[in-house]
């Protein structure tokens, strides 16, 4: 089950992350549940009673299935990124580091970037359904990034034409693939660190 946009299966950051996940997820949930009403039969079929070992290794097959259940709730509430977002992207990924689909988790809410451009030490992240929450998103990311990375500018922006604004004059500014390397911020370690925390 690969992704059309890119013809594999996108990782963490990738466009198309979501949509696959809702997927994968929603075919994995229901294959484990099957699995355990599956063991549950085989035991009952076999011995003529609920009394039995295949019994309980159902019930325990019950709990990692309800976890991945969780898992495929969370990727559901997401809508998928649209397609005229990456096209419109695309300029601006040519020079900058771009990640899409990113789900920042914290104790509070789940935050969905559709975007995170880096360019310059200067974070852009495109958040638009997180409204009213842009500020706490923002210190989020500042406070899990900044561990590491002091001197890092991040922005949220929940209005999809001021990230392209952004975006593009950090481009226009910064608008090259090594320019994390420039401001001594290695970016495939910022990724890295990026990545850990989303879902």
């Amino acid at each position: 089950m690969k992704n059309k946009l890119t013809g594999r299966i996108p990782k963490k950051g990738e466009k198309g992350y979501i949509a696959w996940q809702r997927r994968f997820n929603i075919l994995l949930t229901a294959a484990m549940y099957l699995l355990a009403v599956g063991i549950y039969l085989l035991g009952y079929l076999t011995m003529h009673t609920n009394k039995n070992l295949w019994t309980v290794i159902a019930v325990l097959s019950i709990l990692p299935a309800s976890k991945n259940a969780v898992r495929m709730i969370m990727f559901l509430r997401v809508s998928p990124t649209r397609e005229a977002f990456y096209e419109r992207l695309a300029p601006i990924e040519k020079g900058l580091p771009v990640l899409y689909d990113l789900i920042f988790t914290t104790y509070e809410k789940a935050y969905v970037a559709r975007a995170l451009v880096y360019g310059g030490g200067n974070i852009c992240v495109c958040s638009v359904e997180s409204k009213d929450q842009a500020g706490k998103l923002t210190e989020h990311l500042e406070s899990m990034i900044r561990e590491k990375y002091s001197g890092l500018s991040v922005k949220v922006f929940t209005d999809e034409e001021a990230f392209f604004l952004r975006a593009s004059e950090i481009l226009e500014h910064f608008g090259e693939k090594e320019s994390g390397k420039k401001e001594g911020v290695d970016f495939s370690a910022l990724r890295r660190t990026i990545e850990a925390m989303v879902l």
